[in-house]
């Protein structure tokens, strides 16, 4: 028996989704490797493990990264050690706790697939850089981290990711007006026992459920399995599983009051305001933000300045120029999985030549908004707020955002005597051309 020892590096910074780890190669292992290549084929195991495009549009991204990083190096690893005479165990140490992994493949002496495996290492890192940025003593950390690791291997994964991301819902509303509607809605978790579970279903109301029914239940609303007695529940038929008793007329129209209240898009919308908010704050003297109106007249009602649509918008000051997001005002700009629900325009200087009374040619300086210029949100269905988040993060390092997104290239080209605008909203119409006044807060760059 041999053992390659994998280490978790504490400086890992979870903030970048990126978790370092570096790998330890038995004398054993080396003395049977007969070619250098097969030994570099070991070290593979020490890597960098970072979020790629093909994680964002899981449900988790940053686990989903870095769980699919651990199993392809394991299982091209453990293809190399199958030409060996000896079997390998795999050592990882998690802030001094050791989680050991062998083939056949098994974690701790618990036999599973290499996937599950992966699913778990993967929130074994994650929690032991959470804890690092938090705990100063080693002691506590090791002994916090053994407590995340006993119950990660106690817990299946999907129970793991409802616990941190809520349990998935969806069911049929029809409204005052009989018009139907499917809603997708996120309800809380707890865990209660060992395998029982409470599953907040109405306004402080809890339900139990059995890991085993959980399981069958997530099956469906999880991963769209069509098996199981869990699937297409109304709600009125899930009061009546996890509360055992069907609800009277009032609870059940306070229980669909509730789940409209938590429906997933509404969730994942309020949660991205509340980052720009944040933005807003931290980058006061980068970025202004200024607040839409959703149009609220009807088809034949006459618009006025308090029932109109008005775009959300973002001013942000990159390193080489200004740019502007504003929110898309069209029909097909409101759907869930649109990535252009957000319009980016660049701040263009250009010369004007004009004669005075005397006939003597004057030049001068205007600027204004050029676009909509087409950058795609990566991820699965991102919402309004992301694609807002995510562009004015992107743009306030324009210089390096336009070796990586082609379509802002051509706008940054070297250009002299650049005009940038002040953070005033009287800035922000799309439409209309800025002459250079230096009185107005404007500058030359």
């Amino acid at each position: 028996m041999n053992t390659i020892t994998v280490q978790i590096n504490r400086e890992a910074n979870y903030s970048q989704a990126e978790i370092e780890i570096e790998c330890l190669i038995g004398d054993e292992i080396y003395e049977q490797s007969t070619h250098d290549d097969i030994y570099g084929k070991y070290r593979q195991l020490s890597m960098d493990i970072r979020v790629g495009d093909n994680a964002l549009g899981t449900a988790d991204p940053i686990h989903s990264g870095i769980s699919n990083q651990f199993f392809s190096r394991m299982k091209q690893a453990y293809a190399v050690f199958d030409t060996l005479t000896t079997n390998v165990t795999i050592e990882f140490n998690f802030g001094g706790n050791e989680v050991y992994v062998d083939k056949p493949y098994a974690i701790n002496g618990s036999k599973m697939s290499l996937k599950e495996i992966s699913n778990k290492l993967s929130r074994m890192a994650i929690d032991l850089v959470t804890l690092t940025n938090r705990e100063h003593s080693v002691e506590s950390l090791r002994k916090d981290m053994k407590k995340k690791i006993r119950n990660i291997m106690k817990t299946p994964e999907d129970i793991l990711y409802c616990l941190e991301n809520r349990v998935p819902y969806y069911f049929y509303h029809i409204n005052e007006d009989g018009i139907s509607s499917y809603e997708k809605v996120r309800l809380n978790l707890r865990q209660i026992g060992s395998s029982l579970y409470a599953m907040e279903i109405s306004d402080g109301k809890w339900g139990e459920i059995t890991e085993r029914d959980l399981l069958t239940y997530l099956g469906h609303y999880l991963h769209g399995h069509k098996r199981g007695s869990w699937k297409l529940l109304s709600p009125k038929k899930l009061h009546a599983r996890v509360m055992k008793e069907e609800p009277i007329e009032s609870e059940l129209k306070v229980m669909v009051a509730f789940l409209l209240q938590n429906r997933t898009q509404d969730l994942v919308e309020k949660r991205a305001k509340k980052l720009i908010e944040d933005m807003a704050i931290q980058y006061k003297d980068r970025m202004l933000v200024i607040e839409g109106q959703v149009a609220t007249h009807g088809r034949h009602e006459e618009q006025t300045e308090s029932n109109k649509f008005k775009p959300m918008k973002i001013l942000v000051k990159g390193q080489k120029t200004d740019w502007l997001l504003v929110e898309s005002g069209g029909y097909h700009s409101h759907l869930e999985n649109n990535p252009q629900r957000v319009h980016t325009y660049c701040l263009i200087t250009e010369e004007r030549i004009t004669a005075n009374e005397d006939g003597e040619r004057i030049t001068f300086k205007i600027t204004a908004w050029n676009g909509p210029i087409c950058i795609n949100t990566g991820g699965k269905n991102p919402s309004l707020g992301d694609q807002f988040a995510g562009r004015a993060l992107l743009l306030m390092n324009d210089s390096m955002a336009s070796q990586r997104v082609s379509t802002i290239g051509d706008y940054l080209i070297d250009q002299t005597d650049r005009i940038r605008i002040p953070l005033e909203e009287k800035y922000t119409n799309e439409g209309d051309n800025y002459e250079y006044n230096e009185m107005h807060g404007m500058s030359i760059q």
